[in-house]
C-alpha cells in the first residue's frame, strides 16, 4: 500500500467558479435573438468575452446581421458587440435570401 501526502490537510479545496456572469449574458443575448421573429438564427452562435459580445455564424439576409448585433446591444449587461456573422454561402454576392429550412413540429 502506498501513503500520499493528504493535499488539504490544512485548508479546504476551493471549488472555482467558471464566469458564472458571462453565461448568464450568453443566455440573455441567445434568448433575445431567438425570441426575435424577424431574425432566423439557426446558424449564429454567442460568446461573451467579459461584458463584450462575440457574434459569429451565418444568416440568410444582410439585414439580419445588423438586426442581431441591434438586439444583442439592447440585452442589459452588454457593453460592445463584436459582429463576425456572414452571409450564409450564395447569398454574398446578391444579398438575396436562401430558402429557409423546413421547421419541423
Amino acid at each position: 500500500m502506498v501513503h500520499k501526502t493528504r493535499r488539504y490537510e490544512t485548508t479546504q479545496p476551493e471549488i472555482e467558479r467558471l464566469h458564472p456572469p458571462q453565461a448568464a449574458l450568453e443566455d440573455a443575448v441567445a434568448d433575445a435573438l431567438a425570441n426575435n421573429a424577424s431574425i432566423d438564427v439557426t446558424g449564429v452562435s454567442v460568446i461573451a468575452l467579459g461584458q463584450t459580445i462575440v457574434l459569429k455564424g451565418t444568416v440568410f439576409a444582410p439585414e439580419e446581421i445588423q438586426r442581431c448585433e441591434e438586439t444583442a446591444r439592447a440585452v442589459q449587461g452588454v457593453e460592445a458587440v463584436d459582429n463576425r456573422l456572414s452571409l450564409t454561402p450564395g447569398n454574398e454576392a446578391t444579398g438575396a435570401a436562401a430558402p429557409k429550412p423546413p421547421v419541423s413540429s
